[in-house]
């Protein structure tokens, strides 16, 4: 079930006020604003807000530790932000394959060396 910061955390990246995202759940600002400053909610509240969330591209999750997540897809997000995505995606695969570069050139020095140790004990 959705919390009331991941309602907050979910209208921050979509950029909402309390009054837009209340027209999109067709509910009163008031309910968005009670939830989100902890007070307890219908479960059918929670549902329709956590579904309304998800029709605007923000996906919420809390996992096994407790740890709360908010996920804004890709599709949802400006121009300026899926730049900026694109650029940290990009890094990341760049650092992750000099990583196993990084880690083949080890295995590859490892089993030259062992060559030679083998090489050098038949003789």
């Amino acid at each position: 079930m959705i919390t009331g910061t991941q309602i907050r955390m979910a209208r921050a990246a979509l950029k909402l006020g309390v009054r837009e995202l209340a027209t999109h759940a067709c509910m009163s600002p008031a309910t968005i604003s009670r939830i989100e400053s902890g007070a307890p909610a219908n479960a059918s509240t929670l549902q329709a807000l956590e579904l309304t969330l998800k029709n605007l591209g923000v996906y919420c999750n809390i996992d096994d530790t407790g740890d709360i997540a908010v996920y804004l897809s890709y599709s949802s997000m400006e121009n300026g932000e899926k730049w900026i995505v694109s650029n940290i995606i990009e890094k990341r695969r760049k650092q992750k394959k000099d990583e196993n570069n990084a880690i083949r050139e080890r295995i590859k020095s490892r089993h030259d060396e062992n060559k030679e140790k083998i090489i050098v004990q038949d003789k």
